[in-house]
């Protein structure tokens, strides 16, 4: 018997030399042939059924300076400007606050540029609508000397949300958890196979920083 559930996961993709992560959503039938794929219904899905593990050890890929800074290059159509670069900037400070790398926000330029795109209408690759691929970040494979090294992308087409709730995706999607999630890959975090941990590949609905992303990054850069 089969069922049609919204599912979050992430796909890796190489483009052009350049290792991207993104988090993805997508519609799937569930049955006993397909039930490696992880279902989840907004945070009240059953348990994924598939093991997802880190693509690369951390440190595989980090960043070879002790400040890397970053920029808001725009802003979301679904929500306000002003609270959708306060929930990233609060993503931001969560690792900021845990590795000697100092995250720095900059007006111009900017090692880590941020970004809402629609479709094939900015970055790397192409977005596919809403309730899809939510976001998609470029692992620091050159160690910065590339310029998009660490770029974050995040589907305009998406209901974005800021504060501490979110309704079951596709509904909302909470910014700060996925920012969390990408910058965590910005700094060359893989993912998690802990289905609590904020690496794990599956969107669900609100998640914080966890101690082993926490412990895996400060086993790249050092802690604060």
């Amino acid at each position: 018997m089969q069922s049609n559930r919204n599912v979050g996961e992430h796909k890796l993709e190489m483009i052009a030399g350049v290792l991207l992560l993104s988090l993805t959503a997508v519609l799937v039938a569930t049955s006993a042939r397909t039930a490696p794929v992880a279902a989840l219904t907004g945070s009240t899905g059953p348990t994924p059924a598939a093991s997802y593990g880190p693509e690369f050890a951390p440190g595989t890929y980090r960043w070879n300076k002790a400040a890397v800074t970053y920029r808001l290059a725009n802003c979301p159509r679904a929500l306000d400007c002003a609270a959708a670069h306060g929930a990233v900037r609060t993503a931001m400070a969560q690792w900021d606050a845990v590795i000697a790398l100092s995250l720095d926000e900059v007006t111009e330029g900017g090692d880590i540029v941020i970004t809402w795109v629609s479709g094939n209408d900015g970055g790397p690759t192409t977005f596919d609508g809403r309730g899809r691929v939510t976001a998609y970040s470029v692992i620091p494979v050159s160690g910065g000397a590339n310029p998009l090294d660490g770029d974050i992308y995040f589907d305009n087409d998406e209901n974005w949300v800021a504060g501490p709730t979110a309704r079951p995706f596709p509904k909302e999607a909470h910014l700060q958890t996925i920012a969390v999630h990408e910058i965590g890959h910005a700094l060359g975090l893989p993912h998690s196979g802990d289905p609590v941990s904020t690496m794990y590949p599956i969107y669900t609905n609100v998640r914080g920083l966890t101690q082993d992303s926490v412990l895996a990054v400060q086993g790249i850069y050092g802690a604060q």
